[in-house]
């Protein structure tokens, strides 16, 4: 995310200067922020759903978590 960042964000700070005037860099770092933060939560999904599945515990040698011990 942070190459890809350095790569597109300059050109679409100024386009969006050229096109909506003072808030559209705004518009484009806030558009930015969201792509992170969906980057980062789907990280955070499917790294609980990876945790969570049998093949993965069978890959680090655990048993699966139970209340009774």
């Amino acid at each position: 995310m942070s190459r890809a960042g350095h790569a597109v964000l300059p050109a679409a700070m100024e386009r969006s200067l050229d096109e909506f005037g003072p808030l559209g860099p705004v518009f484009t770092f806030l558009s930015w922020l969201i792509a992170v933060f969906l980057v980062a939560v789907s990280a955070l999904a499917l790294g609980e759903y990876v945790a969570s599945t049998a093949w993965y515990r069978a890959a680090v040698g655990r048993r699966p978590f139970t209340r009774a011990g």
